[in-house]
């Protein structure tokens, strides 16, 4: 029941507007609907009372003469909120004619498939009176009982008498008790800003309240710490003061302490220093080795920042790379020289070749001592080629302050020990390596790098877990899979870090039971490397997804609606990510920056990253990621998730990946396509078992036409799913 006074003043602005009650309420619901589906074209059911003036007699007659028609409601981005309510009078009135037209003749000239509903939530608006009728030719009416139900999974029923009152009557399969409420608390929100702000726009149109704000600002905000000022190196450096004999690096049976790896960055970077100035960039394309750290750190001693370049990816690539970046020095080995050769000069790139194998003496006559070369927070320490959108790779430089409160943030979590072996495992060209290569010296503990070879290999990876009693090691879902198919069973005390794509419950559940902790690691590669990690429990998992942790230190997460608007609990929105770790934005790239690192004045004044992921918050504060907006597609009409098809496919006991994707050369062809793997070879299972499990699951659109089992995903070179 709404409080008296909201209920006055919702009667005296519907008197002023020249609207009805009626119309008030479908106006707020409307925009209800558009909030929690992301559209800005809604349907619903209006049950009409079926007793026009034109009637004779009709309030005497007895009989059921309702009849329920749907209203269409257009969120129209320029219109306030008296438009969009004179639009629903409007159709009310259209409708008059029609109020006897039996729904399904309305469903069957419209162009929605008859296997699906027109609306799935119907208002019902009472005004009539509950007294005891006098004067009715004898007969006396002693008592007044309704009981209402609809087959709709949503009905608000609204009373209008003395004051305002809502019923929702709904499917307890698909709605919690506490979702109820919730909603509830937004119409009654929603009606409460109409009659005070009726000017603004619909768009604008608030249906939070202030604890739901609190709730949410609560749960986007990570933990606020001073962050340490030092750039990596320079805390390297010191750690090799502090314990210059400890082993900091091992590599195929060789190893550096803490004093050797730094003894040699600070002779690479000195004799870098005769080549280059402090603040450009510097290419680094060497296999995996000892060079490669000792070269990662010599780069930022010299005051420069690196820009990895992997010598597995396509020539072409590479150029545009070193082009874009206007890398001023390569820093190659003799195996990767080749590389470089005359036609990738020919593309109008000029800069500099330094062959390792080739400058060894020259490289050990410098000097042990650190390079005098001050390091700004600000300064860059790395630029990065990620994939983008328009075919050619972007970077996205990152400074030395944000990769500082990453590790730090990450070192506190993980409570890293100096005795603690992290092995790395991941390409240099991937950002997630910059946790694997800097987390373990920045802290004192031990850097075990994984060889080319080994990377490759599940089995020889698995001996290295058991010969160097591996403590961390942090991977994409596709290799720790590879591990458990290859016979790993897991290691006792070993702390995972999964990350790069979505992790399934499945996985995670395996992974549980191999290890003393599963952290589900989530960030885009624009602010920096993670931005979220949570240590997994089972009972965390028992929605059928994995969730996303809290923000890291000095990060702030948004879910915002298409209108940059907060989006309430359980609602889908995309996610944005502030604070410390947002890249700059992308190199050589303002327009793609202006669209993606944006202000949102009502939020914050620092920019924020539009990550283009979808995703939603559970009650308790965690989120669950529903996967890409770039995966969000039409198919006939009806706005599909991929992600959402691709959860419900991994709910299968048997399915362990899903990927889905849409086939077919003209709209008329398309049709939805799933792809997956199953848990052993021994499983059979028939496209009919699939799409049974996802008709108990999913609307009829979303059902793909066709199944397909692979015995294992293609990879990209990041160990990611190759979905093209």
């Amino acid at each position: 029941t709404l409080p008296e006074t909201l209920s006055n003043q919702l009667k005296q602005f519907a008197q002023q507007q020249r609207v009805t009650l009626s119309t008030l309420v479908q106006g707020a619901w409307a925009k209800l609907l558009s909030v929690y589906s992301g559209e800005t074209t809604v349907l619903y059911g209006l049950a009409r009372a079926g007793r026009p003036s034109s009637l004779q007699d009709t309030d005497s007659r007895v009989g059921l003469f309702i009849n329920t028609l749907p209203m269409r409601a257009e969120m129209l981005s320029s219109g306030d909120i008296v438009t969009l309510l004179q639009q629903i009078q409007s159709q009310q009135l259209a409708q008059q004619p029609y109020e006897y037209t039996p729904l399904v003749d309305v469903h069957t000239a419209s162009e929605i498939s008859r296997q699906l509903p027109l609306f799935e939530s119907v208002i019902v608006f009472e005004n009539y009176p509950l007294s005891p009728a006098k004067d009715l030719a004898g007969l006396d009416l002693v008592e007044i009982s309704i009981t209402e139900q609809t087959h709709y999974p949503l009905t608000l029923f609204a009373v209008a008498t003395d004051g305002i009152e809502f019923k929702l009557i709904y499917d307890a399969q698909r709605f919690s008790q506490e979702t109820i409420t919730r909603i509830l608390t937004h119409l009654r929100t929603a009606l409460t800003e109409m009659v005070t702000h009726p000017q603004q726009s619909v768009n604008h149109l608030n249906i939070l309240s202030e604890e739901e704000h609190r709730e949410l600002s609560h749960f986007g905000q990570g933990p606020v710490v001073n962050v340490s000022q030092l750039p990596v190196q320079v805390a390297i450096a010191q750690q090799a003061t502090s314990t210059p004999q400890s082993t900091a690096l091992i590599f195929e049976g060789h190893s550096l302490t803490y004093a050797q790896l730094n003894n040699q960055a600070n002779q690479l970077a000195r004799y870098l220093q005769q080549r280059i100035a402090p603040g450009e960039l510097v290419g680094l394309c060497v296999e995996r080795s000892v060079d490669m750290v000792v070269s990662l750190l010599a780069i930022l001693k010299a005051g420069c920042a690196y820009v990895p370049l992997d010598p597995s990816y396509p020539v072409a690539r590479l150029q545009h790379t070193l082009a874009n970046a206007g890398v001023v020095e390569v820093i190659c080995h003799q195996l990767t020289q080749h590389i470089f050769t005359e036609e990738t000069f020919s593309q109008g790139n000029s800069y500099g070749i330094l062959n390792l194998d080739n400058a060894r003496e020259a490289i050990a006559a410098q000097p042990i001592s650190s390079p005098a070369v001050p390091t700004e927070p600000d300064t860059l320490a790395y630029v990065i080629y990620t994939s983008g959108s328009t075919g050619s790779p972007k970077g996205v430089p990152i400074t030395h302050h944000s990769l500082s409160n990453l590790l730090a943030s990450m070192a506190t979590r993980l409570r890293i020990q100096p005795s603690d072996t992290l092995m790395a495992v991941t390409t240099l060209a991937f950002d997630i390596a910059g946790l694997e290569l800097f987390l373990p010296l920045i802290t004192g503990a031990k850097l075990l790098l994984a060889s080319q070879e080994a990377t490759r290999n599940s089995h020889q990876l698995i001996a290295y877990l058991d010969t160097f009693g591996v403590d961390i090691m942090q991977a994409t879902p596709a290799t720790w899979r590879l591990l458990l198919g290859s016979g790993w069973a897991g290691q006792s005390g070993l702390r995972i870090l999964c990350g790069g794509e979505a992790l399934e419950a499945d996985l995670a559940r395996r992974l549980l039971d191999c290890a003393e902790e599963v952290w589900n690691v989530y960030g885009p590669t624009e602010t920096t490397i993670w931005s979220s990690a949570l240590a997994l429990s089972p009972e965390m998992l028992t929605h059928g997804t994995v969730p996303i942790g809290e923000p890291i230190d000095n990060t702030q997460f948004h879910l915002l609606d298409s209108q940059q608007q907060p989006v309430p609990v359980g609602v889908a929105g995309e996610l944005y990510i502030g604070g410390i770790g947002v890249s700059p934005g992308y190199w050589q790239q303002p327009a793609l920056t202006a669209e993606r690192f944006v202000q949102v004045p009502e939020l914050t004044n620092e920019r924020l990253y539009r990550t283009g992921d979808c995703v939603r918050y559970r009650a308790d504060g965690l989120l669950d990621y529903l996967g890409r907006l770039d995966y969000q597609t039409k198919l006939r009409g009806y706005r599909i998730e991929l992600g959402e098809i691709e959860a419900a496919l991994v709910s299968h006991p048997v399915v362990t990946q899903a990927v889905v994707l849409i086939n077919g050369e003209t709209d008329a062809d398309k049709y939805l396509a799933a792809y997956v793997t199953l848990s052993t070879t021994t499983d059979d299972l028939s496209p009919s078992e699939l799409r049974s499990h996802l008709t108990a699951r999913l609307p009829h659109y979303m059902v793909p036409a066709t199944y397909q089992v692979l015995a294992d995903f293609p990879l990209t070179p990041n160990g990611k799913i190759n979905r093209l």
